[in-house]
């Protein structure tokens, strides 16, 4: 436990705001992730019902496949640990969780979605 808030100490003192809140998102019965750009590791996302909703049907405008291929998303957000009421079966998987408070945009993925 001690190295993940490590990890997650660095990571949000490393990056900056831009950074840490564009990424792919990845909705689908067992993944409710979000990928920040720079990052290998992916957060189970939280949001209010609105947002959720609104990131599930715009991102399945944008993709058929939302829990395989995902879309690209900028949002307003920020790193979060996990506490027994954020911790399940399927968030288990995931060091933390990535608390989205705003969509910005979100568009089909494209290999230069993290490029700047």
């Amino acid at each position: 436990m001690k190295i993940v808030a490590a990890l997650l100490g660095t990571m949000i003192a490393s990056s900056s705001a831009a950074e840490a809140s564009r990424g792919h998102l990845y909705v689908g019965p067992e993944n409710e992730a979000f990928y920040p750009c720079g990052s290998k590791t992916g957060y189970w996302f939280l949001a209010p019902k609105k947002v959720r909703n609104l990131l599930i049907s715009e991102g399945l405008k944008k993709s058929s496949a939302l829990s395989e291929h995902g879309v690209f998303v900028e949002l307003d957000g920020e790193l979060g640990r996990k506490t027994k009421t954020t911790d399940g079966e399927f968030i288990s998987a995931y060091p933390a969780f990535f608390h989205i408070k705003k969509v910005a945009s979100i568009r089909e993925v494209s290999p230069s979605d993290c490029s700047r």
